[in-house]
Order: C-alpha cells, then sequence, then structure tokens
C-alpha cells in the first residue's frame, strides 16, 4: 500500500505514511476539509482549463 494515510483524533486531523511511524499534524477537522475540497476545486479547474486549450489533432 502507498499514499497518506489521514487519521483522526480528537479533532484533528493527521497524515502518516505506511511503514513511518511519525504523523504529520494538519490542523483541525473543518480546516483541513476546506483545504481539502479547495485542493480538489484548484485540480478539476486545472484540469477543465487543460481540456479546453489542447490543440486539436
Amino acid at each position: 500500500m502507498s499514499g497518506v494515510i489521514f487519521s483522526l483524533k480528537d479533532g484533528e486531523v493527521w497524515a502518516s505514511w505506511p511503514d513511518d511511524p511519525g504523523a504529520v499534524r494538519l490542523g483541525e477537522v473543518a480546516e483541513v476539509a476546506a483545504m481539502m475540497r479547495d485542493f480538489l476545486q484548484q485540480l478539476e479547474l486545472g484540469e477543465r482549463l487543460n481540456r479546453q486549450h489542447r490543440p486539436s489533432e
């Protein structure tokens, strides 16, 4: 398994990685959820703009 493992403890979101004993505090649930939504919206916008501006083949 690869990738980030998200966990929740006492209202805080933490990120860790397989085979790594440490974890990184990302912030409070509402704050992290808002950041994740914003990231996904930016990703979607970038993909949409890339599709619109591709030269025709």
